[in-house]
């Protein structure tokens, strides 16, 4: 569904969903996006692992890349697949 809003330029119907799609919107057009691909999570275990995270916990949780190391725990089964997903 995201994938299809993406390539088609068609905002979500949920207000609450629009900031997020606009935020999305600006950064692929500054990237210069050409195409949307949809990868599944056998092939994007870290995604995977994210998710199940997330689902598991019930805590949405954000870290960004500050150039220092990502926080461990939680994180370690997610981030050891990291190298093989980015290869």
């Amino acid at each position: 569904m995201i994938i299809n809003q993406m390539q088609g330029r068609r905002s979500p119907l949920a207000a609450k969903l629009t900031r997020l799609y606009c935020h999305c919107r600006i950064t692929a057009d500054q990237c210069a996006v050409q195409s949307w691909t949809h990868h599944y999570r056998t092939h994007n275990k870290t995604a995977a692992a994210l998710a199940n995270l997330a689902m598991d916990s019930k805590v949405s949780r954000q870290i960004s890349a500050t150039g220092q190391d990502f926080p461990t725990g939680c994180w370690d089964g997610a981030l050891r697949n990291v190298p093989h997903d980015l290869s």
